[in-house]
């Protein structure tokens, strides 16, 4: 490899390393200004984004045997399929024999949590 190319490829790297630093700054920035559900879109594109990058760049996937990028597809699928199979009992608030009394309670419901508050301030102004 020359001196050129080898210069080139170094270059490449610290772009791709500055990107990846900067993006969770763009994340953290659109969760600032609270833009709702964009700045949750903007978050799933950063984290997309990052994972793609890492893989590629220094993962090096497309050097490895064929099955290997499948095999790590079939991780994400299984990840994604335990999800959607857990999530609609998880989120729901009433179900068979059970019942989410936490979703319930006023407390929750009717004051927002302040995440800045020492823990036990909360408790202390409700009774």
């Amino acid at each position: 490899m020359s001196t050129e190319a080898a210069t080139r490829e170094e270059r490449k790297y610290w772009r791709i390393w500055a990107i990846l630093i900067s993006l969770p700054l763009l994340s953290l920035a659109a969760q600032q200004t609270g833009m709702g559900w964009l700045a949750i879109l903007v978050s799933v594109v950063v984290m997309l984004t990052s994972t793609w990058f890492a893989v590629t760049t220094w993962m090096h996937v497309h050097l490895e045997p064929r099955f290997v990028p499948y095999l790590c597809l079939l991780g994400i699928a299984a990840m994604f399929l335990l999800f959607f199979m857990v999530a609609p009992d998880v989120m729901s608030h009433e179900g068979n024999n059970w019942q989410n009394r936490s979703a319930d309670t006023p407390a929750h419901i009717e004051r927002p949590v302040d995440p800045l508050a020492p823990p036990g301030a909360a408790a202390e102004t409700h009774h």
